[in-house]
């Protein structure tokens, strides 16, 4: 009698480790995916570069507007903390 309730016991605990495990698996898939789509959210695709006449960058604390110039060369950059004629 008690060796059946102690193997009782021990199913009850297997289906619960069984249970965790699965939906941590399950939570795991969704955290993956989720964070593969941020980083696709994030990406920035340039579809016709011919017709591409300037670009802008701005983070925190900079802004940069940058010209393209003939033959898909950048107009301006940085050198030692100055901008110059690209």
């Amino acid at each position: 009698m008690k060796r059946k309730k102690s193997m009782i016991i021990l199913a009850g605990v297997l289906v619960v480790l069984a249970i965790v495990y699965f939906a941590l698996t399950a939570w795991n898939e969704k955290q993956e995916e989720k964070q593969e789509q941020e980083t696709e959210d994030a990406r920035i695709y340039l579809n016709d570069e011919e017709e591409l006449t300037a670009f802008s960058y701005t983070d925190s604390e900079n802004e940069m507007h940058l010209p393209v110039l003939t033959g898909g060369r950048i107009g301006y950059c940085l050198s030692g903390g100055n901008w110059c004629s690209g």
